[in-house]
């Protein structure tokens, strides 16, 4: 029968183990509701690719070929803080334009016992017809000529002489409220590389283009990790003079080192420049600006008019951006605009005078109308092109816009209100910048 004896000493600590081979990275692409979303939109991926679910994040296993949940990302939620202390009452706001002098409304209402339907008094000595009378203008008077058609055939003669008749200025209300979406739904990854920021996107290999024998964009540590599938990327594109749609026209697979096929990859990562955005996940993710609330507008003596877009995402932030769109620059070389020269801000439909160097040319809402061009115009802002830095304007009655005005060049831009009579003037200068001071302390 064997015994066993005392335990022995521990004995010494053996030599250091070789260096391990390093991790892949992750790069967080975007998010979906839930994992059946992401299987049945991103059904194959690449090595570092990772989308959050929820709170969980799903990484690539090429091993496995599937998505895995690596765990919650999101930390507990933390205990409600004390409600702060009420901020002191703001000063009170300068004095506002004085309004309109003249109400030209006599012949745009319904005359009844000597008042207009809309309120507005007729003095005593002017001409009024003394029974009932209605004439809608708003419908059917839209021009000089029909509105004495319409006058004559009412029978209502208040008028001394007809070149007093004006067409009616039709009143649009801006659009003034700090609502909207701060960025939109595709988010991105993004990453920071010769000081500049770079997005990282999911593309379509139909939308893969060529540069000097290279597929543009490509980031270098995809080619490292995956020289394979880079490599028969590039030569399918080569093989087709760099025409992607014929080249990936038929399903393309993902080669292995044993010469057999893998899975189908639809998409790749491409990395591009990024102009203006909201960085997303504490500066892991971005996605690019929502809704535009207005245009600041710069004049600067000797080069012309500017404008600085400000999104939805920018009302909350510390201070107003201060670059101003140059067509088909990036961001990073936008203009500095000074203070000083800020004249006014823009939004939606508001009245803009605009007087160009060159005809404007105005194209008819209705298709089967004739374009018209014009040397100067009170039109209403509609949006902003901010890559070729343009506006989009139209008419009052809606019967003429133009879509890519630059006003860079413009002779005269100058900011006009209008009341709800159709009654317009110019806005005292300078105006104010004004901060939104959302959610500040």
């Amino acid at each position: 029968m064997e015994k066993s004896g005392p335990q022995g000493p521990i004995g010494p600590q053996g030599p250091q183990g070789p260096r391990g081979n390093d991790g892949t990275s992750v790069t967080i692409l975007g998010s979906y509701p839930t994992f059946e979303d992401l299987n049945r939109e991103q059904p194959v991926g690449n090595i570092g690719d990772a989308y959050l679910v929820g709170s969980d994040l799903y990484v690539w296993s090429d091993t496995d070929g599937a998505w895995k949940n690596v765990g919650d990302i999101k930390g507990p939620q933390g205990e409600q803080g004390l409600q702060g202390i009420p901020g002191e009452r703001g000063a009170t706001g300068p004095t506002g334009p004085a309004g309109p002098e003249l109400l030209r409304a006599a012949y745009i209402v319904t005359f009844n016992d000597g008042t207009a339907a809309q309120g507005v008094v007729i003095p005593e000595n002017t001409r009024v017809p003394l029974d009932r009378k209605e004439l809608d203008i708003r419908t059917n008077c839209k021009t000089r000529e029909r509105m004495i058609e319409c006058l004559e055939a009412e029978k209502i003669y208040t008028y001394e002489d007809y070149d007093d008749v004006e067409p009616i200025f039709v009143s649009r209300m801006p659009r003034r409220k700090v609502t909207g979406t701060a960025h939109l739904d595709t988010i991105r990854g993004i990453k920071e590389k010769d000081g500049e920021l770079k997005t990282i996107t999911k593309t379509e290999l139909t939308k893969l283009k060529l540069k000097d024998g290279e597929i543009e964009g490509y980031p270098e540590n995809c080619k490292r990790d995956d020289r394979l599938l880079y490599e028969a990327l590039k030569n399918r594109l080569i093989e087709f003079n760099g025409d992607a749609t014929k080249a990936f026209s038929e399903p393309f697979y993902k080669p292995k080192s044993d010469g057999t096929r893998g899975p189908v990859v639809n998409k790749v990562k491409i990395e591009a420049n990024t102009t203006m955005g909201v960085k997303l996940n504490d500066n892991k993710a971005f996605a690019a600006n929502g809704d535009c609330v207005r245009l600041d507008i710069f004049y600067v003596e000797n080069e012309g008019y500017y404008f600085i877009p400000i999104y939805v995402s920018d009302t909350v932030k510390k201070e107003l951006p201060n670059k101003a769109c140059v067509a088909g620059k990036k961001y990073a070389d936008w203009k500095e605009m000074r203070d000083e020269n800020f004249i006014f801000s823009i939004y939606p439909k508001d009245l803009i005078y605009i007087q160009g160097k060159n005809k404007i040319k105005l194209n008819p809402v209705i298709k089967d109308k004739d374009s018209i061009e014009v040397e100067e115009i009170l039109a209403y802002y509609v949006k902003a092109g901010i890559s070729v830095a343009q506006i989009a304007i139209q008419t009052n009655d809606n019967k003429y816009n133009q879509s890519s005005l630059g006003i860079k060049n413009l002779k005269k831009l100058e900011k006009y209100e209008v009341d709800i009579l159709g009654n317009y003037h110019k806005v005292k200068l300078p105006e104010k910048r004004l901060p939104f001071n959302i959610n500040k302390k």
